[in-house]
């Protein structure tokens, strides 16, 4: 680019910057002399324009990384841990290399990398190797000529937000980059992705789903070269005894002929072309290619004793799969205090349903292979192709909206019961596992791969006895499954705890937790200091509002004790007397550390 503003330096010299930019000095407010900057005429021009960008942007839309969350974790990082350790999906931290065009280009590679993927935030000035004080090294670029440089380097063109913040005395540079519709890659054509805290090369492959999956491309939408002869009569025959069994409107659909039957399940055009939907539910795969490998285990790291390669449609292989798995499930007998007797399983039959469907319905049927399941008695473990759909990750899964990689197959799916409604599946999960004492599911991501472990054993019978004594509108609350499962880990928890843990932000996980401990629900109480803290703030409220003349207000931010500091409005701490969460008359949830999760009179 020409310079036409061409001003030397201090020492009288100019330099070449990226594109063939010349820098020279512009003394800032509180920014030493020596700094350089672009002399193009359109540079004032182009940081007003992108100022004014940047803050529509941080208006509508939410920055991958807040301003908050940023704070603390280099709080952390200056209290002694590494940068390299508070990397994420959605930030990464780089030193300023000395050369201001390598600054860039490394600028452009994480831009590209976040945009790809689900979002992120770069801070620039910080060493990722090096903890405290030291790891703050600083970064002297100008935000607004970032900006401009990767929005000339990225093809196609990113605004990115870009902002100079103070941190412990020391200037960094912070990018902000939203995830983009559109598959980016810099001059050279190379686009990468972020996957933990690396960012990969995409692959062909990697790119063509991408761009299908942000222009709404459904694989299973588009028509198949089978024809209705391929599907085997028994396959329909399945499908109509599962539709037998539902005692809701879709039980009708069971007496519709095969042809009814398949467009009243949205597997056929406007021309009766099967889909790829209907390819994979009802005919046999091609050249017998394996739906699914299932081995059983007698311990997790042991000799496979059973493995059953099965080569069937979709409808008989989930059918079959869960019959293997049920056939091998140990039952714990129950009494309840009311007299109702129960079986317990090993693995609720809910969360298994749950993570098979997920494997076979949201898998990438354009990578070859077949779903595996890997069954013993203490886990469950089903691996599938393809890498999460979307910005969907493991962080957000519990309450990211629903987005299927196969809408039209996940449609017919859940009219034949194969799946849960739209939104409720992993919520399930997460449910049905708590509430008989399990963990959680672990969910894992590779990029070519989804990996979700379901830990079984015995259950926990007091943790199953105390859930069938809460409200029934509690035991099928996901979040208050969560609560209950990390007050038996820990002596308290506060909104700044279990947010994560809810996936919610600490405004939502303060609500759950004022909930959680009102009169009607009685599962938790906060802790003194929250109390007292709560007491005094609506007493102050209350004098204001009658030297106001204005009603005060129902609830008061309250305020909790942290490493020795006040935090406001996300501490509602809930605990019960001792340090127990309280649970029931009978029934404790001890603190870590003891000989059980939970105690119970009762066993």
């Amino acid at each position: 680019m020409a310079s036409v503003d061409r001003r030397p330096d201090a020492d009288g010299r100019t330099a070449k910057g990226v594109g063939g930019d010349e820098y020279f000095a512009v003394p800032q407010a509180n920014e030493p002399a020596s700094r350089t900057w672009p002399t193009s005429s359109l540079t004032l021009v182009w940081r007003s324009w992108l100022d004014a960008r940047t803050a529509k942007l941080c208006r509508t839309l939410r920055m991958p990384v807040s301003a908050s969350e940023l704070d603390e974790v280099l709080t952390r990082i200056r209290e002694g841990n590494r940068a390299a350790d508070l990397e994420s999906t959605v930030l990464d931290f780089k030193r300023q290399p000395d050369s201001r065009d390598d600054a860039i280009k490394r600028l452009v590679d994480a831009a590209v990398c976040f945009a790809n993927s689900g979002g992120g935030t770069v801070v620039m000035g910080i060493a990722n190797a090096v903890a405290g004080p030291e790891a703050f090294l600083g970064c002297d670029l100008d935000p607004a000529i970032v900006q401009r440089r990767l929005y000339d380097l990225i093809t196609p063109a990113l605004t990115v937000g870009a902002r100079a913040i103070e941190s412990y005395g020391c200037r960094l540079l912070v990018i902000d980059v939203l995830q983009s519709f559109e598959i980016h890659a810099d001059t050279q054509g190379r686009s990468s992705q972020r996957v933990g805290t690396d960012c990969v090369p995409l692959s062909p492959h990697d790119h063509r789903r991408l761009r299908e999956e942000r222009l709404g491309v459904d694989w299973s939408a588009q028509c198949t070269e089978r024809g209705r002869d391929d599907i085997a009569p028994a396959v329909l025959g399945s499908a109509r005894h599962a539709l037998q069994r539902l005692a809701d409107d879709r039980r009708p659909l069971a007496d519709l002929s095969d042809a009814d039957l398949l467009r009243a399940l949205g597997l056929v055009d406007a021309d009766d072309q099967l889909l790829r939907a209907a390819e994979v539910l009802f005919c046999q795969p091609n050249t017998n290619a394996e739906t699914v490998v299932y081995q059983y285990r007698p311990t997790p790291g042991g000799e496979a004793t059973a493995v059953h390669r099965i080569a069937e449609p979709l409808v008989l292989a989930f059918e079959q799969v869960m019959s293997l798995v049920w056939a091998r499930r140990n039952v714990t007998p129950l009494n309840l205090p009311n007299g109702q007797q129960l079986e317990i399983s090993d693995f609720p039959e809910a969360a298994v349903r749950e993570a098979l469907s997920n494997a076979l319905l949201h898998r990438d049927y354009r990578l070859p292979g077949p779903v595996h399941v890997e069954h013993s008695p203490s886990s469950f473990v089903v691996i599938s192709p393809g890498p999460l759909v979307g910005s969907v990750t493991t962080a957000n899964i519990l309450t990211h909206a629903s987005t299927p990689r196969n809408p039209v197959l996940a449609r017919a799916a859940r009219h034949l019961r194969m799946a849960e409604e739209t939104g409720r599946g992993v919520d399930r999960m997460f449910r049905e596992m708590i509430r008989i004492g399990h963990e959680p599911p672990l969910f894992e991501e590779g990029t070519d791969f989804v990996r979700v472990v379901l830990r079984g054993g015995a259950p926990r019978t007091s943790i199953v006895r105390y859930v069938a004594q809460l409200q029934p509108d509690e035991r099928e609350d996901t979040d208050t499954m969560l609560i209950l499962f990390t007050l038996c880990q820990r002596r308290s928890v506060s909104a700044e705890d279990i947010a994560p843990i809810l996936q919610k932000g600490e405004a939502e996980a303060e609500s759950v937790l004022r909930r959680l401990a009102q009169e009607g629900a009685g599962m938790i109480e906060a802790t003194r200091e929250t109390g007292a803290l709560r007491n005094e703030s609506t007493g102050f409220e209350r004098r204001l509002s009658r030297l106001s003349g204005r009603p005060s207000s129902t609830t008061a931010a309250p305020l909790t004790r942290s490493t020795g500091r006040c935090w406001p409005i996300s501490g509602s701490t809930a605990r019960s007397p001792t340090g127990r969460c309280r649970t029931s008359s009978t029934s404790t949830c001890t603190a870590p550390g003891t000989s059980s999760l939970i105690s119970s009179s009762a066993n």
